[in-house]
């Protein structure tokens, strides 16, 4: 059975016109692939916080040196990029404000990128460790 993982990043919710796009997408997949299972992330109910160096040296250390709240922010990190991990398709609405992706959108990809995790570096330059996923964007200007 097919993972489907629905981003949502829409400041206005399921008002947005790319949530809305995102939506009629997904229903016409899941009405031709009707055994897909289907997880939703709207980043505008569910934001994640931006990155700071307090949570980015937590990602790095072991638990045992973690403070409270690295150890929250990097069990967020883990369940979001399980998530990722889980599907087998993203789907991402992204609208468009002031030129740029919306800070939560690029909040949830700081916290699903994680060296060691699901990249590392290389000598020829940094390489996904994730594979086999297909994306869909969609794009409202």
């Amino acid at each position: 059975m097919a993972q489907l993982l629905q981003i949502n990043s829409s400041l206005f919710g399921e008002h947005g016109q790319s949530t809305q796009l995102s939506q009629k997408f997904v229903e016409r997949f899941l009405t031709v692939n009707p055994d897909t299972q289907l997880k939703v992330r709207d980043l505008a109910n569910q934001p994640v916080p931006h990155l700071d160096a307090e949570i980015v040296m937590g990602f790095g250390a072991t638990e045992d040196q973690k403070n409270s709240r690295q150890a929250e922010m990097t069990a967020l990190s883990d369940q979001l990029i399980e998530e990722v991990k889980s599907a087998d398709i993203l789907v991402i609405g992204l609208p468009m404000y002031n030129f740029s992706l919306p800070s939560t959108l690029k909040s949830w990809f700081d916290f699903i990128a994680r060296a060691g995790v699901t990249f590392k570096y290389t000598e020829q330059g940094p390489i996904g460790l994730l594979e086999g996923k297909k994306a869909y964007t969609n794009r409202i200007f």
